[in-house]
């Protein structure tokens, strides 16, 4: 993963952890789902289908 990559997992994960955390705003819920499903998109795009799997699969099974 390069610094690019690892700047859009970065946000990745602070959005994540956002939506997961907001409760009451279901607007505001929705914009995070929203803004988190392009940065996913963006880190896919950048890496290739392949890799980003494999990167997400290695992560899965590394908190399961």
């Amino acid at each position: 993963m390069n610094a690019k990559q690892s700047k859009i997992f970065n946000k990745i994960l602070d959005l994540n952890h956002d939506m997961i955390h907001e409760n009451k705003n279901f607007t505001r819920k929705f914009e995070l789902v929203q803004q988190l499903s392009a940065k996913k998109d963006e880190l896919k795009k950048s890496m290739g289908e392949a890799e980003y799997n494999k990167f997400m699969d290695a992560g899965t099974k590394m908190f399961s």
